[in-house]
């Protein structure tokens, strides 16, 4: 029997211990979810609010108000938040009115959602708390705006009214066009939104040019006083500048008219001279050749010159007597050498004509008789 009730005892110690072990664990637990995160909160002002309010996040209630205390011309408020709530570090604190006669609460924001976690114990300062204006405010800002615009105020000698009377008068029957003007007005505005980037560049770039400006101040203003300098030149000279005009005037119609008469001519000359123009081009070398050799052909004709005899020593090695442009061209080309065939027709396309034709006349015609005369006494 004894040792029937030493096993029942047993049994029960071990469901008791066993109980025993369960509540500790569920203290433990229930000990753990009630931690809570306790915040100071600083206001400018706390009105309408009271220990034992509500603190919330994006409206649901996550703790309560523990103590309101004034000091140095503020307020701190001590609150608590629920441990399994998290509150970002940087929160802000908003004492929230939702009318006029319901009580107040503290609202935390923004959610939290990511990054550091407002520690226990941490403040938030006044510059990241807000207040509602308070309604007797609201009345005191307007009874000051209806008395400065009131008999005692900018109406004492009736302008206000007079210029509501004039503004009736104004818009009276002008509702479709300002309701018109309000529409485009919109629609401008979301022109302007569709191109934003665009606007923006704009302005970007205008900004740009701006401080172009301002760094070429000196230059800008020396521009400005040359173009006045040059204005009032203009303004002084102006009776002689409008006769001027007028004759430019007239020039302008006098050549507009010469070459309605001679439009012909003119696309045939101009033809022509492209053609010579090409020419030119195309022997810039043959050219180039002659003006680097013309100076000491030159230099040697005139050596050649005896003054006592009168007459000028060469040795003519032609077999014929050539026309003179060919002559000239040839002696050119002689003196030139290495590409003497190419320079003799370059020049006779230039200039073996133009000396042919002044050959031709009677005048030159004695002159180079005497020269060759003169020659041929040099020459013996």
């Amino acid at each position: 029997m004894k040792d029937r009730f030493k096993g029942i005892n047993q049994r029960w110690t071990r469901v008791a211990v066993a109980a025993a072990v369960v509540v500790g664990a569920l203290g433990a637990l229930g000990m753990r979810g009630g931690e809570q995160t306790n915040v100071t909160v600083w206001f400018e002002r706390t009105d309408a609010i009271y220990a034992g309010d509500e603190v919330r996040v994006l409206g649901v209630p996550v703790g309560r108000v523990d103590e309101i205390k004034p000091m140095d011309g503020k307020v701190r408020v001590k609150l608590h938040v629920d441990g399994d709530v998290k509150i970002p570090a940087d929160a802000k604190a908003a004492l929230v009115a939702p009318s006029l006669v319901s009580s107040r609460y503290i609202q935390l924001a923004p959610r939290y959602d990511g990054g550091e976690v407002l520690a226990d114990g941490a403040e938030i300062p006044i510059e990241r708390s807000v207040v509602p204006v308070e309604w007797d405010e609201i009345k005191e800002q307007v009874n000051d705006l209806v008395e400065a615009l009131g008999p005692r105020g900018a109406n004492k000698n009736g302008a206000l009214s007079e210029f509501i009377d004039t503004g009736a008068d104004l818009l009276e029957g002008q509702g479709q066009k300002i309701n018109q003007t309000i529409a485009d007005m919109a629609e401008a505005i979301q022109v302007f939104d569709r191109g934003s980037d665009d606007f923006f560049s704009l302005v970007k770039n205008l900004e740009v040019f701006v401080k172009a400006l301002a760094s070429s101040d000196e230059q800008m203003k020396l521009f400005i006083r040359n173009l006045d300098a040059v204005s009032e030149v203009l303004s002084q000279e102006r009776k002689q500048i409008r006769p001027a005009l007028a004759q430019l005037d007239d020039a302008v119609k006098d050549v507009e008219r010469f070459v309605g008469a001679n439009r012909g001519t003119l696309d045939e000359s101009i033809t022509r001279l492209t053609d010579v123009m090409s020419v030119v081009n195309k022997q810039q070398v043959s050219l180039a050749q002659i003006l680097h050799v013309a100076p000491n052909a030159l230099e040697n004709i005139t050596e050649a010159y005896h003054k006592r005899q009168n007459a000028i020593g060469v040795n003519l090695g032609a077999p014929a007597v050539l026309a003179p442009g060919q002559l000239i061209c040839g002696g050119i080309g002689g003196v030139i050498g290495g590409k003497e065939k190419e320079t003799q027709e370059a020049c006779n396309k230039l200039i073996g004509g133009l000396l042919d034709d002044v050959a031709s006349t009677p005048e030159v015609r004695k002159v180079l008789d005497t020269l060759l005369v003169l020659l041929a006494g040099g020459a013996s």
